[in-house]
């Protein structure tokens, strides 16, 4: 006898003599019911939020993916070319962190060396984007002047 066969005979046993109480133990009706929790719907905050940050998100990532780079000659397997976007990726932070350190100090504190370093940093960085990276791409990274009415 399979199991199948086992619950259909304790089933009709069950039945035929129903002094006995035996039920099978898997049946629908004699489980406990159970309340259904309504869901929690989520506030207006939240919500905002959420799309606030899918934006934020979708905008870091198209930032990162809008490069377009000049490749040196000797740049012609996928390998390379991924190594050179990597270390041109590392320079463009290392230059930005160098610039913002320099401009988190308020202008009254900025030393007279430290204002150099400043306009070095932001030079160097504009002719090293030049150099690797495709002129078109650099504007629209700059942050556009906001139009006067």
């Amino acid at each position: 006898m399979n199991k199948k066969e086992r619950r259909l005979a304790a089933k009709a046993a069950a039945a035929s003599n129903p002094e006995k109480g035996t039920e099978p133990k898997n049946d629908v009706t004699s489980a406990p019911a159970t309340e259904v929790k309504p869901k929690k719907e989520k506030t207006t905050a939240q919500k905002d939020l959420n799309k606030a940050n899918a934006v934020a998100t979708v905008k870091e990532i198209t930032d990162k993916k809008d490069l377009k780079y000049i490749y040196p000659e000797d740049q012609n397997t996928l390998e390379k070319r991924k190594k050179f976007r990597a270390g041109v990726r590392a320079k463009i932070r290392s230059f930005e962190k160098q610039v913002k350190k320099l401009m988190d100090i308020p202008e009254a504190e900025l030393t007279k060396s430290q204002k150099k370093d400043l306009v070095n940093a932001e030079k160097e960085f504009a002719t090293y984007s030049k150099t690797v990276l495709v002129a078109a791409k650099i504007a629209k990274k700059a942050k556009p002047e906001p139009a006067q009415v």
